[in-house]
């Protein structure tokens, strides 16, 4: 059996902090514009899903985050967040992501 992974510090303070600022943004920059401004909803709802079906989760990537955290993330920043994760998932469809090695044991 292995060990229940413990969140780094880091991500339990950036993560939250991030779609903090991103909601702040959001409602301040975006207020103008209404319900035009729930256009990043849907890219983010395709992030969370494609991210569980290529499950990203179980590459060395810098959004290797569960799908919940990813569409909390893309829903907050969409102009940052889902450019970042299509060229994450470009790196694993083409295969120059490698698998984490808990991971690959596993698998192979």
């Amino acid at each position: 059996m292995e060990a229940p992974s413990i969140m780094s510090p880091i991500r339990v303070l950036v993560i939250p902090s991030i779609v903090f600022f991103g909601l702040y943004l959001w409602s301040r920059l975006f207020e103008p514009l209404g319900w035009l401004s729930f256009i990043g909803i849907p890219f983010a709802v395709w992030v969370a899903v494609d991210s569980r079906r290529i499950r990203i989760t179980e590459y060395h990537s810098s959004l290797a985050y569960p799908p919940l955290t990813l569409f909390l993330l893309a829903a907050s920043a969409p102009v940052i967040v889902v450019p970042w994760y299509l060229t994450a998932r470009d790196l694993i469809k083409s295969g120059h992501s490698p698998r984490r090695t808990s991971v690959a044991g596993r698998v192979g």
